[in-house]
């Protein structure tokens, strides 16, 4: 299955070996890697703040989906890293925010992120329409 690297110059880029996003060119599926609370520059936001990397985390996916020429409507699956359990109510709040009345399944997962002071790491699957 042919595939195609998804680029935004308004999110921070990662070295090699992977990208931050990847479409398959016949059903538009479209995969995000995970993806932290950081800006275009790289620099994570809200230190300590669940709410700020919540938001950044969804942002940047929207951001990669956008690229592909899709919108956060096209999610069919986030899953959810945090820190510590105590942040997935604060975290889940900000998605259902966000995300409003988009239907998607879902797994969240404590786990030790890359970065010590992430609290969240996200990365979605979509399904964007030609």
């Amino acid at each position: 299955m042919p595939k195609t690297e998804i680029h935004n110059d308004k999110l921070y880029q990662t070295a090699r070996p992977f990208v931050q996003a990847v479409a398959t060119t016949g059903g538009k599926l479209v995969f995000t890697s995970g993806l932290l609370g950081r800006d275009v520059q790289g620099k994570l936001v809200g230190n300590g703040d669940i709410d700020a990397q919540s938001r950044q985390c969804i942002d940047n996916i929207r951001l990669a989906l956008e690229a592909a020429g899709g919108s956060l409507r096209d999610i069919v699956r986030i899953n959810v890293f945090i820190s510590h359990p105590r942040h997935y109510d604060a975290m889940n709040a900000v998605r259902k925010e966000v995300l409003g009345d988009v239907v998607f399944t879902s797994v969240s997962v404590v786990a030790q992120l890359i970065d010590p002071n992430a609290l969240v790491e996200m990365d979605a699957i979509a399904v964007v329409e030609a």
